[in-house]
């Protein structure tokens, strides 16, 4: 299996090989193989840094000369979030980043997300008081929890300042005529 794997070397895994290993076990649970498309596949996730869109992918996919259609990327990406590997960072569209984002998770601490509603960017963050507040909800409910998916949207400190910019000329215009 090393051999197999020496192509597909994740680097945000402790045990590099890691990713490859979990993605084969589902594909398999599945009765699907692993092919030289589908460890291309993850090759470019586990060496992508931050967020990626599905569309992303399958041009990276297209510039190393790989023929794979975004559909068999959407299939894919679907047994990764099956396995643990990656999940979803952004499920609400932003004004300019709309569909989903992805993010390579497996191996990480777990983090959440600022989203700016104006410019689509995104900022991660760690807050253990949110970890032990969603813990006591899940409790009070009787859940167990699996996972969870935290977004804060808003507008970031650029966008604001640049609406007040343009606030401030529009009233300046209106003052001078």
């Amino acid at each position: 299996m090393q051999k197999e794997n020496q192509n597909v070397k994740c680097k945000r895994c402790s045990n590099e090989y890691e990713c490859i290993g979990i993605f084969n076990n589902i594909l398999k649970t599945k009765g699907g193989r692993l092919t030289s498309e589908r460890k291309s596949l993850l090759k470019i996730i586990c060496n992508t840094s931050g967020h990626f869109q599905p569309e992303q992918v399958a041009e990276m996919l297209k510039n190393e000369g790989h023929k794979i259609s975004l559909p068999t990327v959407y299939r894919n990406l679907s047994l990764l979030l099956k396995a643990g590997i990656i999940q979803r960072a952004e499920i609400r569209p932003g004004k300019q980043s709309g569909g989903t984002y992805y993010e390579h998770v497996f191996g990480r601490v777990h983090h959440d997300h600022l989203v700016c509603s104006q410019c689509g960017r995104r900022i991660e963050f760690s807050y253990p008081a949110i970890d032990v507040l969603q813990d006591e909800v899940a409790r009070q409910y009787g859940f167990k929890l699996e996972q969870h998916h935290l977004e804060l949207v808003g507008t970031c400190p650029e966008c604001r300042q640049q609406a007040e910019s343009q606030k401030q000329g529009e009233s300046d215009d209106t003052r001078g005529n």
